[in-house]
Formats: C-alpha cells, structure tokens, sequence
C-alpha cells in the first residue's frame, strides 16, 4: 500500500487532512445542536423556556456549577440536600494513611474539589447571559467531537490518515456515543475518547523516531495528560493501564531498560503518583464490577442488601449482534469495518500497542457493559476507512507498490482516500448511525414543569421521598432534600425506598420513612446487626412507630416511574431467603379508542364485558381513572387468577392503559399514584399534576396515630 512520502506532498496531504477533520468537528457540533432545536420548536411550552437535560446525571454538575457561580460552593461541607452517610474515612486523612483506618458511615459532603466539568460550566456560563442550564445545552456538542483530532493524528503518523477521519466519523456519530455527546448530555462522556486518543497518540510519538530527550518529554506529556484526565475523570486505574501500555510500547521497539525505566518514571511524575497509588484499588473495583460471571445479575451490596446496578441499564450486558448494532447499521457493516481494522493491525502490531487501553475497553463491551461500546466504534471506522484506502490506492497505482510514479499520482494516492472516506460516509454510512436521530430529553416536559412548579409550593427543607434517578435533580430544580441519588444509589437506603413503594401496606411506607430519615444506613446496618439477619432487620423497620425526626417530608411519584417499576419491585421485593429477585410491572398496551365495551388496541382487542385480553389472559378487575381519580370499577371475577387493568383516560377516552399483576396492583405505588387511594391518617395530598406528578406529606406522628 502507498504510504505518505515526506517533503511538500506530505505537508500538502497533512494540512488538507487536518482541514477536513477541523470541518467534520464542526459538522458534528452543527447537528448536535441542530437536534436539540429541531426539538424546541416542536416541544410543549416548558421545553421553549427552559433547558432541557438529556441525563438525570447533568444535574449534579450544574448544581456545583451554579453553587460555584454565585459563591454558594463550599468544599467538603456538609450537603443539607443529599440526606444519606456514605462508607467514608473520618477526619479524611492522607491516601498514604488510609490503609491504617476504617470506613464510617457518616453525613454526605459537598465535593472536596469542585468537578473540573462544573468549573468549565460556570465559565461558559459567562457566554449564555450567566446561565449553567444554557451552558449544558451548548458545551457538550462543543467538546464531544474533539476526539477527532488527535485520533486524526495517530492515523496520520501510522500513514492511514483517512481512515483516522473516517474512524472519527464513525465514532462520533454512532448509536452508543452520538447521544452522549449531545446537547444536554452534561457528563464526562464528553471528553471521554479525547482524554484516551491524546494519552494513546503521545505514548506513539515516545516511540524510538523521537530522540531520546524527546522520548522522555513524550512520556512526560503523557503523564500530564493522565492527570487531567484523572480531573476530568477519576478512575485512577487507568493510569496503571497506561503507564503499561508505554512501558510495553517502548520494549516492544527495543529501547534499553533504563530508558524504559526513566519513561515511566516521568509518566508517573506527571501523572501524580498519588494517582497510581489509588490504581490498583480502583483496577480492582473496576474488575469486581464489570467481570462477573453474570454482568446482569442481582447480586447482594453492603451489607447484604441487593444490588441497585444490576438495574442500570447503560451497565446491561447485550449480544455481541446487538454491540455491532449500537455502532451502525445493519451491524454486519460494523463486523467488516472490525475485521478490516485487524487485517490493518497485525502487520503494525507494534504501532497499535499505545491504542490498546482503548482496544480493551472496547472489546469489553462483548464481555459486560454496553457503555463500553463507544470505545469500539473508532477502531471500526478505522477499518472502514483503512478498505476505502486500500481500494482506492490500488485504483490509482496499479501494479507494483513499491515504485513511487509521478509527482501527481503519488499526490493522487494520498488525496483521493480522503474524497473516498467522505464520499462513503455522507452517502451511505451516515443514514446508518444516528444522526438524524432526535433528542430526548431525560424526563418529559410535563414531569420537568411539574417539579419546577413543585419547587415553588414546597417549604423551606423539605425531603422526599422518591425514586434515585431523580436524586441529583431534585436539589438542584426543587430544592429539596433526597435520601438517595445516583452517587448513593449502591446504599442500603435504597432498597428500603423501593421496598416502600412496592409493598401492599402503607403503614410499612410510612414506618421506613420515618426509620430512615431518623437513623439512615447507619441505623439499618446496626439494626442488621442486632436483628442477627437482613430478612429481620427488614421486618423490624418496616414495624418502627417512631415519629418523623425532620418535617416536612413528602413522598414524591412522577410518571417515568411507571416505567422503571420493573426496577423498583426486583430490589424492593428481594427474597432474602432464596436470594433471587422477583419481577412484576406494568404492561403499556397501545389502546386507541374505546367503542363501546371494546378497547382497540392495534393488533390486541380488550373486551371490557367479558373482561378479557385478547382470547387468553382473563382480567379480574378494570379501572378508569380520571385526572388521577377511579371514575369507575368493573368487577370481572372475585377470586382465582387474573390481572388488572387501569385505563388513563381523558374525555372517555384512554391515552394510556395498563395491565398489572397482583403484586403490581396492590403496591403502594400503583395505589397513590395512579389510583389516588392512600390513608388519609397517614398522609395528606399536596400536590396533584396527574398523570406527571404527585405528592403526599408524610403526617406527624400524633396525626398519623388515628391509623393504628
């Protein structure tokens, strides 16, 4: 294959490339941004004013930013929001002093050093008329394609720079990382391939062509690198894999030990050693979590309680066809542009050692998470760009590859697979990623409107008692209190929230409400302790008659929940015993109209009369429900099996219908929030947006005594 000749058409090629990658940069921006328009101009009146998230986890960093804004910020104080303790080390000594002390449960702090994406949000605030929402629409589409550069870089000193453009095309614009780059997306997802490529493109050039100074000042660079990825994003592990990944590269190109030695020793310099001396823990948690038997398993977190994470779905483990899939479409494009990328590795083995942190963490994604898989999507695009190179060059040079031929074909060998790579890609490849998809916001605009309006009813130090998902929003657009979010969520409290909301007894709601806003994970791990088991210390909380220790305590439902039930009930009705989770949630059946006594439901007909679904499942009872009130019951069958069904209408017709199990039915849940039946001695209902949101005050003790 041709390769790139040094002198005046190697500048020519270099320049022209890195152009075209500078505009592919700004085209991905362009149309990131343009989603999130496309959106506003069609979105109910709330997502025309205010901004709109595409992660619940965005809040998190605009609250510190705005908190940095305005002065509020004040480092590792304690957080009057977030009302749980987490496993922490008291007085906060030294990392090297740890080993010598034990965890705590105590009180969550505000963050000891303030989030480097929070800082970068409160600057950009400046440029948006002081606004950080504003700031997390507009900066991750800024930051997300930057990735390009130094990914077109490492291709060009490998000589394939037009498949470092097509591999930055692919990737930037593939189904696992197009989102999470987008506007709204407030995470470090951002710059999550930029950090890696910069670290895997600086270990290249420590390579022997540098001399041995600037072999040193490569791994220097490194290092430095490692540390502000380390701010950005800290998994101190990865610096461990990095400093192997230099230390391998530089053996494997024969360069003496010593020079090896004093490598990595100005990587780790740079890097902060303090760094790699949180690695090997931090490696080992990584291992622990993503290299299970069963990445999908419940399994039992400290102490003993069930494992929230194996309810995230970004943790799920896929198939291998649906890994592929996440990257283009149809995913057997993805598996020639991976094979092609190994055809193009194994001759340059040696070249591809600095990418293979990266390569790792891609070919994870088969293993255990699909959050892995935008590691992956680079190296097919590299291979897609690496055939487009090969052909083209084979076109233009026919015959013998090592002669050079004229001034002009030589340029044409290098030029022309740049043509070729945005040919293929803007006619073929992009309408099989997801480009043209649109944004989705995390949670619907009602929801969003909902809780801003709820900020404005709610008293001064409320808390509430709701699902994690929307543990960092709620601080931050209510100004509540939460008692888990999705920094806490691994804690015992959660399970209790969720085995409060599934269960049939609002007593036992109220009961756990009261235990842990009291006594928190401490209490339930010493009550674990005295009770001499979890299924008892479970039993015992679920019967404690203390009053509320703070007031005014809500219990908040909002609509996405309906959705995340399946999640709620498989924690929150955990069988201690057999140590398995059990399932129930609500099935969304696509019911139209209502003729009479039939539900149209697409390709499902309901028969209200004969209380049956289609001509199997038989119903026991049916529901309508009005503006979050039972408008009306049929009663189908008194006793022996059946499910139930909840028909949402407006204007006697339905916009939503439901079928439930009897477990689903009966829980708390399904009770208050949908039906509007709860214990008025228990609680009291302060605030009605159905179906988006509903509120009910946990009652003082005194009142709630007219339960008993």
């Amino acid at each position: 294959m041709q390769t790139i000749r040094e002198g005046s058409i190697a500048k020519v090629v270099f320049w022209l490339g890195l152009a075209i990658v500078l505009l592919c940069v700004i085209t991905a921006t362009h149309f990131r941004l343009a989603q999130y328009d496309a959106w506003r101009a069609s979105a109910p009146d709330v997502g025309k004013t205010a901004p709109m998230m595409a992660t619940l986890d965005a809040y998190y960093y605009l609250r510190w930013a705005e908190a940095y804004r305005t002065g509020d910020y004040k480092p590792h104080a304690p957080d009057a929001l977030r009302l749980y303790q987490r496993q922490q080390y008291k007085d906060d000594p030294p990392v090297w002093q740890r080993w010598r002390h034990d965890t705590q449960w105590l009180p969550q702090l505000e963050p000891k050093r303030l989030p480097e994406l929070s800082a970068l949000l409160a600057f950009a605030s400046r440029f948006c008329s002081g606004s950080v929402d504003c700031a997390g629409v507009v900066l991750p589409p800024l930051l997300s394609s930057l990735f390009l550069l130094p990914l077109f870089f490492y291709a060009w000193r490998v000589g394939l720079p037009a498949a470092g453009i097509m591999g930055g095309l692919v990737a930037t614009f593939c189904h696992a990382y197009y989102r999470r780059g987008g506007a709204g997306w407030v995470d470090t997802d951002a710059l999550n391939l930029f950090f890696p490529w910069c670290l895997a493109l600086f270990i290249l050039l420590a390579g022997r062509e540098q001399s041995r100074l600037q072999r040193l000042c490569w791994a220097a660079v490194a290092g430095a690198t490692m540390h502000a990825y380390y701010l950005w994003y800290e998994r101190p592990g990865l610096a461990i894999v990095f400093l192997l990944a230099l230390l391998t590269y530089q053996l494997s190109l024969r360069i003496s030990l010593r020079e090896v030695a004093l490598s990595g020793l100005a990587f780790s310099i740079f890097a902060n050693p303090l760094q790699l001396l949180l690695g090997l823990p931090s490696l080992g948690q990584f291992l622990r979590v993503y290299f299970k038997a069963d990445a999908t398993a419940v399994t039992a977190a400290e102490p003993g309680f069930p494992d929230v994470m194996a309810t995230v779905s970004e943790v799920d483990h896929v198939s291998w066809y649906e890994v592929f899939s996440r990257v283009l479409h149809p995913p057997e494009l993805a598996m020639l542009g991976l094979a092609a990328f190994i055809v193009m590795a194994l001759p340059r083995w040696r070249l591809m050692i600095p990418l293979s942190p990266l390569l790792l963490l891609g070919l994870l994604s088969f293993y255990s998470s699909q959050r892995f898989v935008m590691y992956l999507a680079p190296f097919v695009g590299l291979g897609l760009g690496y055939l487009v190179t090969v052909i083209l060059q084979a076109l233009i040079t026919p015959g013998d590859r090592n002669t050079t031929g004229s001034t002009a074909r030589s340029m044409a060998s290098n030029v022309v697979p740049y043509a070729g790579a945005l040919a293929l890609f803007a006619f073929w490849i992009a309408p099989r990623t997801a480009i043209y998809l649109p944004f989705t916001p995390a949670l619907p605009a009602p929801i969003y409107s909902a809780l801003q309006e709820l900020g404005t009813t709610l008293p001064k130090q409320s808390r509430l008692w709701t699902w994690w998902d929307t543990g960092f929003m709620i601080p931050y657009v209510v100004g509540a209190g939460v008692y888990h979010d999705g920094g806490a969520q691994k804690s015992p409290q959660t399970y209790f929230v969720a085995h409060s909301l599934v269960h049939t007894e609002q007593r036992v709601l109220r009961n756990i409400v009261s235990f842990v806003d009291a006594y928190g994970n401490r209490g339930i791990e010493d009550a674990v302790g005295t009770r001499g088991s979890r299924a008892a210390a479970v039993a015992h909380i679920a019967r404690y008659p203390g009053p509320l220790r703070h007031e005014p305590v809500f219990v908040a439902f909002t609509a996405d929940m309906i959705g995340k039930y399946p999640s709620l009930h498989k924690i929150g009705a955990w069988d201690f015993l057999s140590g398995a989770p059990q399932t129930a949630g609500f099935a969304e059946l696509g019911c139209t109209a209502r003729y009479g006594d039939i539900l149209d439901c697409g390709e499902l007909e309901i028969n209200l009369r004969l209380g049956m679904v289609g001509d199997s499942t038989g119903l026991r009872k049916t529901e309508l429900i009005e503006n979050g009130r039972v408008v009306q019951t049929i009663e189908h069958r008194e006793s022996g099996p059946g499910n139930y069904l909840q028909i949402l209408i407006k204007d006697t017709q339905p916009y939503a219908v439901y079928l439930l199990n009897e477990a689903s039915y009966r829980s708390n849940f399904n009770q208050m929030f949908l039906l509007g039946r709860f214990d008025e001695h228990l609680f009291e209902e302060v605030y009605n947006r159905f179906p988006a949101v509903r509120v009910f005050r946990v009652k003082p003790a005194n009142d709630a005594a007219g339960a008993e």
